[in-house]
């Protein structure tokens, strides 16, 4: 599909993503704030190699991050403020080379 934007902003009762969310390979920007509900991403995530930019700000459950994120080489801007459940993250985010913006505040439960 040529699916360029997805905003799932404000789909409070929104727990999983399905894994075709993959197939999305020309998916840029991906809107999933407030979110309050999301508790894990799918494994497929590292498939979409064309985002650009994540926006997860105030999934209050969200409890990891997918090891898959290394291949998400075009990613510019990831905002995770407010994912109060968030405990640590990947080791591969030190090879987002593209990444210009990382939003992290508002935590409460994050380890390195």
């Amino acid at each position: 599909t040529g699916l360029q934007q997805l905003d799932l902003i404000f789909c409070e009762q929104l727990t999983a993503l399905p894994e075709l969310l993959g197939q999305l390979k020309q998916l840029q920007l991906l809107y999933l704030s407030y979110c309050k509900q999301l508790w894990a991403l799918p494994v497929s995530f590292g498939q979409l190699t064309a985002l650009k930019e994540l926006h997860l700000t105030h999934c209050e459950q969200l409890k990891v991050l997918p090891d898959s994120f290394s291949k998400l080489t075009q990613l510019q801007q990831l905002c995770l403020g407010g994912c109060k459940q968030l405990q640590m993250l990947p080791g591969s985010l030190g090879q987002l080379t593209g990444l210009q913006v990382l939003k992290l505040d508002q935590f409460q439960h994050l380890g390195a």
